[in-house]
Parts: structure tokens; C-alpha cells; sequence
């Protein structure tokens, strides 16, 4: 092999469009390239072919906001307002009415509670002679003697109380069987109520002498009743057949023995009793 020289330098690399040089480290204006390169002053850079040119396309025109035509809106359907009709336009509903009938009735309500704070209200249509409720009058003493004070008592007083005592004897004794039932409890209740109601007659009227022997015995037999149906109530707070039993033993002889004593009172009544005035 020959020692000659090598091959010569490569030429410095150059922008397309021949203005700039890379110097190894930053592209340098050609200008200043025989600073940087002075062996290269003389060579020319080949000028690049221009690109062909491209034919621009027209776009369409963009459409600038407010110059078209705003569309127009879309027919709405008009809804009544009901509230702006006048009362007799609109239209009706059952609420509306329940609720007038429910006014209506409330001031009748009120307007009879107010006039009959006045006094009895007569309607038109109420016959004039309406009766009013019977009420038992204190009966009265129809002559002053001892007879009609007898009668008073034995008839007027006793009488209705001793009635309403012998409705509810018959359902306890078919009730009450000896065991510690409600029913049997309830009818002796019933008649337990009866009779204090008696008792209290009795210790409200003034003793009349022909007959007071066989009232006292009246009285007698009446608060034995009322004695053994306390005693056979208690049976049930204290869960003993044997107290139930002699409770309603008890009160059914004192009931036996009550319709003697009123017989006696009748009697004494015709016989002892005097039919002769007293008093002024």
C-alpha cells in the first residue's frame, strides 16, 4: 500500500434551504461558515428543488352565528288554566261538593246544639201534643191514715222494686248450677243490685205500726238475701265451690221466706191498719 494522503474531509452538513450549517454542536448562519469551516469558503451548496406546489381547496364560507334565519317554533298546544275561569265556568268536582254538604251539616249540628241550649225545640212537623217521658212520681198519700200509709209503702214503693227483684231471680237460679261460671257470676250481680235497691226503700220509710212486725221481718229476710249473695260472689276471688254454695243456699231461703213476709204485710195492712183520718 502507498502512504499518500487520505481522502479529503466530508463537507459540513448544510439546511435544505442553504442558510444554515451544522457545526457539530449548533446549526451556525452560512454567513458565518468560513468562521467556523474556512477550508469549505469556496464550496457552494446546491440549492434544493422547490417543492411542487399544492392547489389549496376553497372551504365552504363559515356560516357566521345570527346570520341565518332562527326556525320557527313549534306550535304550542294552549292548556286552560282553570284557576283564571271564572267560579261558574269551571269545571266541578265531587271533593268541592262533599265538602259544602260536610259545612251544611256541621252548621245545622251547631245551630240545634245552640237552640236547644234555649229551651225544647218544637219542629213543624211534631204533633202538639207530644207526651213527655214518664217519670215515677213519689206515689202519693191518698188519704191521712194509717191504711194509706200502708199502701204507700207496700204498694207504692215496695211494689215496683220487688217486681224488678223477681225478673232477675229466675236466670240466676237457672244459671247458677254450683260451679263458678261468668254467667252464673254476672246474674248475681244483676240481682244483688235489686236487691239493695230494696234495702234502701226499706231503711228510707218511717215504720207504721200495724205493720211494722211483719216489715221488720221483710227487712229482715231481704238483708239475709243480700248476705249470702256477697257470700257467694266471694267465691270467685277466693276459688271455693263450698262458699258458692252456701252463699246461694243462703240467699234462696231468704227469698222463700220474702214472699211470706209480704203476704203477712198485706194482711196486717187490711186487718190492723186503720182507714180513720189523722191529722189536720
Amino acid at each position: 500500500m502507498s502512504s499518500g494522503a487520505g481522502p479529503p474531509p466530508r463537507p459540513p452538513q448544510v439546511s435544505p434551504d442553504g442558510k444554515w450549517v451544522w457545526n457539530g454542536t449548533q446549526w451556525l448562519p452560512v454567513a458565518r461558515r468560513d468562521a467556523v469551516f474556512p477550508a469549505w469558503t469556496v464550496i457552494e451548496v446546491e440549492q434544493a428543488e422547490p417543492a411542487p406546489e399544492v392547489p389549496k381547496q376553497e372551504l365552504p364560507p363559515i356560516p357566521v352565528i345570527g346570520d341565518e334565519p332562527e326556525p320557527e317554533p313549534a306550535p304550542m298546544a294552549y292548556v286552560q288554566d282553570d284557576s283564571a275561569a271564572p267560579a261558574w265556568e269551571r269545571p266541578q268536582t265531587g271533593l268541592n261538593k262533599y265538602l259544602y254538604i260536610a259545612a251544611g251539616v256541621v252548621a245545622l249540628v251547631m245551630a240545634a246544639i245552640v237552640l236547644n241550649s234555649l229551651g225544647p225545640i218544637h219542629l213543624p212537623w211534631m204533633p202538639s201534643d207530644t207526651v213527655a217521658p214518664k217519670v215515677s212520681p213519689t206515689p202519693p198519700i191518698t188519704a191521712r191514715s194509717d191504711y194509706a200509709s200502708a199502701d204507700r209503702l207496700l204498694n207504692g214503693f215496695l211494689g215496683p222494686a220487688f217486681t224488678s227483684l223477681n225478673q232477675t231471680m229466675p236466670v240466676l237460679n237457672e244459671t247458677c248450677n254450683g260451679l263458678l261460671t261468668f254467667s252464673c257470676r254476672d246474674r248475681m250481680r244483676d240481682t244483688d243490685a235489686q236487691v239493695k235497691n230494696v234495702i234502701s226503700l226499706l231503711d228510707k220509710q218511717v215504720a207504721i205500726a200495724c205493720i211494722a212486725a211483719p216489715v221488720a221481718k221483710l227487712k229482715l229476710h231481704v238483708a239475709d238475701m243480700e248476705a249470702g249473695l256477697k257470700l257467694a260472689l266471694q267465691a270467685y276471688k277466693d276459688n271455693k265451690i263450698s262458699e258458692l254454695t252456701q252463699g246461694l243456699a243462703r240467699y234462696r231461703g231468704a227469698a222463700q221466706a220474702i214472699g211470706a213476709d209480704r203476704l203477712a204485710a198485706s194482711n196486717a195492712q187490711k186487718l190492723a191498719c186503720s182507714p180513720q183520718l189523722t191529722g189536720p
